[in-house]
């Protein structure tokens, strides 16, 4: 695939210089009169085909230039890609001779016609793709328009957090337009995958792999959708979350190794607890508050923030019921456990008994018969 898209930018760099060549033959006053030429038939209003029942066939070719990261609280993907964008411009031709050799003109985007192309799930003022007078359109000599433009994106992405942090995020950016139909024109792209080679490394999502698909929602109106994979880079949150909690989970445990006349049992489990608090916090505040996913790390916490608790409360009933002197008496709640634990152990005894008694019972009465016919045989 790679090999793919580097003979297709070989081709174009081939082509640009070869252009290049042929405009420097020309000369300012040639170059003028094809401005001239150009601008005296130009609408930017007016789809470029002579023929207004026509489709203009827009070719797509996406490139992620630099993931800046992903905000998995707010739920945004940022990000700078690039797209070439290439359509047959019918209305503006003209013969190289004519014009100094000159086979191609770059002109402002917002003085020619540009596809509506728009990014669905972008935020703020992202929304069209940019036409500022930075932003430039390669018109060729034989109708052909290329047009290189680019955008920083924050885009929406739904984040599934139940396996973080060692979570996979699937994030899209959807393509569309918001004037024309299908049959006004079409978006589409040369191949199903985003060109990801020239990316920078992000220091904590790794692309694991890109898609493009199309989508129909409504009737004559079709989407590009660029899934963007991200693996999360977990070894800072091994460090810092999972080996914490696994050794905090095992300090509950040791909890009851401490004497229960130490005055120190308590405020260990006061500690144990306000550490629970702090992690809960941390994780709760890079992830989406959201009910949909919960993940697994954050219920396991919350269990043991729960067991940390009933550890606590134990501890101070033992610490109570020992260090307490005016207290004489056995608490009602504890005799009446104690009774009823008697009470069911005498009633198993009782039951012991009396089957030992059956038992014994039925031997005697065999031993009997046993008796009387080893009597019986003797006398025959």
């Amino acid at each position: 695939m790679f090999a793919i898209y580097l003979r297709f930018f070989n081709l174009l760099f081939a082509v640009s210089v070869l252009c290049f060549h042929c405009v420097s033959m020309a000369t300012f006053n040639d170059l003028q009169r094809l401005h001239n030429h150009l601008t005296e038939r130009m609408d930017i209003d007016i789809r470029p085909v002579i023929n207004q029942s026509d489709t203009v066939h827009v070719n797509v070719v996406p490139l992620l230039t630099h993931l800046h990261g992903l905000d998995e609280k707010n739920q945004v993907l940022t990000s700078t890609i690039g797209m070439q964008l290439s359509w047959n411009y019918e209305t503006f031709t003209w013969n190289s001779s004519e014009f100094g050799e000159a086979d191609s003109f770059i002109i402002s985007a917002g003085s020619v016609w540009t596809p509506d192309v728009t990014y669905q799930n972008a935020f703020r003022e992202n929304i069209g793709v940019d036409k500022s007078k930075g932003s430039k359109v390669t018109l060729k000599s034989e109708g052909m328009a290329v047009w290189n433009t680019g955008a920083n994106l924050q885009t929406g992405c739904n984040v599934d957090i139940r396996k973080y942090p060692f979570d996979t995020q699937i994030c899209t950016i959807m393509l569309g337009k918001m004037t024309y139909s299908d049959v006004q024109e079409s978006l589409r792209t040369v191949t199903n995958k985003m060109m990801i080679k020239m990316t920078e490394e992000n220091n904590e999502w790794i692309i694991v792999d890109t898609n493009i698909k199309y989508l129909t929602r409504r009737p004559y109106l079709t989407y590009i959708e660029i899934q963007i994979i991200l693996e999360r880079r977990y070894l800072f949150y091994v460090l810092n979350v999972i080996i914490p909690v696994v050794m905090l989970s095992m300090m509950n445990v040791f909890t009851f190794k401490l004497p229960s006349s130490c005055g120190e049992r308590i405020g260990y489990n006061i500690s144990l607890l306000l550490t629970y608090v702090v992690l809960l916090n941390m994780i709760s505040d890079s992830v989406p508050r959201v009910s949909k996913y919960v993940s697994y790390i954050q219920l396991y916490i919350v269990t043991q923030f729960s067991m940390a608790i009933i550890i606590s409360i134990l501890s101070i009933t033992v610490v109570r019921m020992e260090n307490d002197k005016y207290q004489t008496k056995v608490p009602q709640f504890v005799s009446l456990l104690f009774r009823i634990f008697l009470k069911c152990s005498k009633n198993v005894k009782q039951v012991d008994v009396t089957n030992k008694e059956k038992d014994g019972g039925l031997q005697l009465e065999e031993q009997k018969d046993l008796d009387i016919g080893d009597m019986t045989g003797t006398q025959r």
